[in-house]
């Protein structure tokens, strides 16, 4: 019996599946599709959160009512197509009980970070840094390989990122003091790290429904940030109308966003998801200009275009790769 755990943990963490049924071209597409798609939404996500924030509420609030959601659109799905929930050997239910802490984690360390440093700032950290630090532990836990382009896209990211953050970071906006940039640019790291860690527990899990790791991750946020509300007080709880109604369209958002960036996890390399998934920081800092007021200079436009040329540059390098693959294994084709 433990031979055969020992075994089965091996394999979680080796990604030897990699190269078959995972990279077939349309399945691919789909995943990168998907990325995309997070991405979009997980800005979204982010203007919303700040406008809550702005509206008085905590990002203890904002989880809670994420997670409850997660949980409550799961179970009926699992019920329905009868999904195990925890009948998986001790390594899945370890990886999918990490992920829940981890991702519960990043995103109340996120949202925090968003009440000390401007939006868009904090979302370029955070997720500029995420495609650094993704490939190298999906390198040291899976053997994911980091393709050419995954380089490439990195570097013109990183450029990116520092033009989009540079002016008002480095150079220190008036809205921002060096006390609060330091404390943002802080929580921001940490958020990278451990979403880091949950995109690479995700994608070893890849014969796990979306729903079930979906249902742990709404369990274990409620169980997290339940004990915290009820100590803070009732003021928590009795917000605006608009307020509540922004963090229900905004949880509904994370729902859509978090169901996306699962599954392309599962069908695509997860190097390339990352990178995918930046497309909300040009998201973030065109919904700041638009709905939160905030301004971006021409270093913000020529550094959120250079992020969408990375995530392009990605898109299409993987189409035309999946695409030459159909046709070399095709029968007949010359």
């Amino acid at each position: 019996m433990g031979d055969r755990e020992e075994n089965e943990s091996q394999q979680l963490w080796s990604d030897e599946e990699d190269d078959t049924p995972n990279t077939a071209p349309c399945v691919s597409a789909i995943g990168v599709f998907l990325g995309l798609v997070a991405g979009f939404t997980f800005g979204v996500v982010t203007v919303i959160i700040a406008k809550t924030q702005d509206g008085g509420a905590s990002p203890m609030l904002t989880v809670f009512v994420q997670s409850a959601l997660c949980t409550a659109v799961s179970i009926p799905v699992i019920l329905y197509r009868k999904y195990p929930v925890i009948d998986y050997p001790k390594p899945k239910r370890s990886l999918l009980i990490l992920n829940s802490i981890v991702e519960g984690i990043g995103r109340i360390t996120l949202y925090f970070a968003y009440e000390y440093g401007l939006a868009g700032n904090v979302t370029s950290i955070t997720f500029g840094a995420a495609p650094i630090i993704t490939p190298i532990i999906a390198r040291l836990a899976l053997g994911d390989k980091w393709k050419i382009t995954d380089i490439v896209s990195t570097v013109i990211n990183i450029v990116g990122i520092m033009l989009v953050s540079g002016p008002s970071f480095h150079n220190g906006d008036q809205s921002e003091s060096i006390h609060d940039a330091a404390i943002s640019t802080m929580l921001s790291l940490i958020t990278a790290i451990v979403l880091s860690i949950s995109a690479v527990a995700i994608h070893s899990l890849p014969d796990v429904d979306i729903f079930v790791i979906n249902l742990y991750v709404g369990v274990v946020g409620l169980v997290g940030t339940l004990p915290t509300l009820f100590i803070s007080g009732v003021v928590t709880w009795t917000l605006g109308v608009e307020v509540w109604a922004y963090i229900v369209i905004g949880a509904l958002c994370y729902l859509i966003a978090i169901l996306a960036i699962d599954i392309a996890f599962q069908l695509e390399n997860t190097a390339t998801v990352v990178l995918l998934a930046n497309l909300q920081i040009c998201v973030a800092y065109v919904g700041g200009v638009l709905f939160l007021g905030q301004n971006a200079g021409v270093y913000e436009i020529i550094g959120s275009a250079l992020i969408i040329v990375s995530s392009l540059v990605v898109a299409m390098y993987t189409w035309w790769t999946n695409r030459h693959r159909s046709q070399t294994l095709r029968p007949g084709t010359q």
